[in-house]
């Protein structure tokens, strides 16, 4: 009974307990209430009249739609087929593949979450306090809350296996006649294969330039979304500092591959890391009175015809540009062939272009002595940077002695303060000045 009556009393007591209301709120949690509900109400009253902000939330919510469905094409309309239909070895799928199977569920939770928060924010006040609250409310909340680590590797993994995937397609792959035509295919359909590979390694940088953005119309003091904003602004960085020092040369190579797609008759892979493209030029051959296209690279010289059918590859280092005169009656009689070509006539001037490898020169023809000048100094600068990086590997032989070393550095200055105008020339001065220091020797040995 004393049981019963001690269990009796105690649920009483939880009832009593239950019913009791609580305590009024003291006066300093009335003012702490009262002060972050007036800061909702500032910050969301600031975001509702600022639409720039609102803009680029929009910005961002459709640029993430789009880079989402660029990676779905990736996958599942170019890398997949190509297995699907065994035109790639099942051997390659995975350095293929790279990690893009993990990107793509990613940014589908990813997107999600923004287009819920944005959704949120567009609705009333009234509608926000009845509804249900996403688990982010806004944008930069849902960047701030990804996992930093996962983040910043599920990137530095594409990126380093990115060299990998281009050189594949660049060198592995380039003679599999079935995957081109199939990659020409899809660039029909204005889906080339290097345009969306590149995509994630161009997304972190416009993330970079849209939170910033974001970050410049946000109050500081009043809106609470700004903390959010750069400790988003803080993860894209980290992996932006990696992805710079790769930029240049997954530009490069991705550059250098969009052309070597587009090229026929190229019977060797111009995708390296250590190649940059620098522009291109179209100039009329004067014996055939056909446009040429050259395109330039820090090395080598393509040129084409004018359907991008390989003509000849030309090393820097062994080719010269000389400008010539036409005479009046050579001018008239050259206009009268090729004026159908050219918009102006009365500017129509020659260059020749001088190869070691060849002993014709080969004369073209343009009306433009702008871009003759152009295409010179960047093949005079190019054969200038290509011999110094020769006399440089030299220098580094251990094979040299040190007076070798001292001579090659010797013309290495030479060659940065006067130019020069055939490798020939340095190569040949090399030979030289090693002879009569050789020469020189036996003779004092024999005194």
């Amino acid at each position: 009974e004393d049981a019963k009556t001690s269990e009796a009393h105690a649920q009483s007591t939880e009832e009593s307990a239950e019913q009791t209301p609580p305590p009024p709120p003291t006066s300093t949690q009335i003012i702490e209430n009262d002060a972050t509900l007036q800061l909702q109400q500032v910050t969301l009253s600031n975001r509702c009249c600022n639409p720039k902000r609102k803009f680029i939330e929009h910005e961002i919510i459709e640029t993430e739609e789009t880079y989402y469905r660029g990676l779905m094409i990736l996958m599942n309309e170019l890398l997949m087929p190509m297995f699907e239909r065994q035109l790639i070895d099942n051997r390659y799928y995975i350095q293929c593949m790279s990690n893009i199977p993990d990107l793509l569920q990613f940014h589908d939770t990813f997107l999600s979450q923004l287009v819920a928060a944005y959704e949120w924010q567009q609705q009333p006040q009234d509608s926000q306090q009845q509804a249900p609250a996403p688990e982010y409310r806004t944008i930069s909340e849902v960047f701030s809350a990804q996992n930093k680590a996962q983040f910043v590797e599920l990137y530095l993994a594409y990126i380093r296996n990115y060299y990998t995937v281009l050189d594949l397609f660049g060198t592995k792959f380039v003679r599999n006649s079935k995957l081109q035509q199939f990659l020409r295919d899809k660039r029909i359909e204005c889906k080339p294969l290097v345009n969306f590979l590149i995509l994630p390694v161009q997304r972190i940088p416009r993330y970079i330039l849209l939170l910033t953005d974001l970050k410049q119309h946000t109050n500081a003091v009043h809106d609470s979304d700004y903390k959010y904003i750069e400790s988003a602004l803080e993860l894209v960085t980290d992996i932006t500092r990696e992805l710079n020092e790769r930029q240049r040369q997954i530009e490069n190579m991705s550059q250098c591959l969009q052309i070597q797609e587009t090229l026929t008759n190229l019977h060797e892979s111009i995708v390296r890391c250590d190649r940059s493209f620098q522009k291109q030029f179209v100039f009329i051959k004067k014996e055939s009175k056909r446009q040429h296209q050259f395109f330039v690279f820090n090395d080598i010289v393509i040129e084409t015809n004018n359907r991008w059918k390989v003509k000849r590859i030309l090393n820097v280092r062994a080719m010269d540009i000389k400008k010539t005169s036409t005479s009046t009656s050579a001018h008239n009689k050259a206009s009268s062939k090729l004026g159908k070509m050219v918009s102006n006539v009365s500017l129509l001037l020659e260059f020749t272009l001088l190869c070691v490898d060849n002993n014709k020169p080969w004369t073209y023809v343009s009306n433009s002595e702008a871009d003759i000048d152009e295409f010179e100094a960047l093949i005079k600068q190019n054969r200038l940077n290509m011999i110094d990086s020769d006399l440089a590997a030299q220098i580094k032989n251990d094979d040299k002695d040190d007076a070798d070393k001292e001579t090659i550095g010797q013309l290495r200055l030479a060659l940065k303060e006067q130019g020069v105008s055939q490798s020939d020339d340095y190569n040949q001065e090399i030979a030289s000045m090693k002879f009569k220091r050789k020469r020189g020797n036996a003779l004092a040995d024999i005194i």
